[in-house]
């Protein structure tokens, strides 16, 4: 199977509504081991301090509206450039973040995984 961007954006889609739905399973498929997440806060996670967050509730997602602007191509590699605006529980208390993205996404083994998140606030 050769990598498209139908099969990221599908892939991506996945990630949202698992993250709506709190499904780790499929977060963890999608996810690389080395993941490195980089909230708009500053900080960043690695898979398992990001995964359990999810786990334990210390951070719910209940509602994203994503839009990506643009996907960038390189061998097995894409990059997805776009906007999200979400309503996250973290620590009980509800956040609302606007932020610019760049995610990073391998083709292994057959399908899309995500290995970085990046955001950074929007003023």
């Amino acid at each position: 199977m050769n990598p498209s961007q139908e099969d990221l954006i599908k892939c991506d889609r996945q990630r949202h509504d698992a993250l709506l739905a709190t499904d780790i399973k499929v977060l963890d498929e999608l996810f690389t081991d080395d993941l490195i997440f980089l909230h708009s806060t500053g900080v960043i996670d690695d898979k398992k301090v990001y995964l359990d967050g999810l786990k334990t509730g210390k951070t719910k997602y209940l509602a994203i509206d994503y839009q990506p602007d643009e996907y960038r191509f390189a061998k097995d590699f894409a990059l997805i450039l776009g906007r999200v605006d979400m309503k996250v529980l973290v620590g009980g208390e509800e956040r609302r973040v606007r932020a610019l993205i760049v995610s990073t996404w391998h083709f292994m083994n057959g399908r899309w995984r995500m290995m970085i998140w990046q955001a950074t606030t929007q003023v």
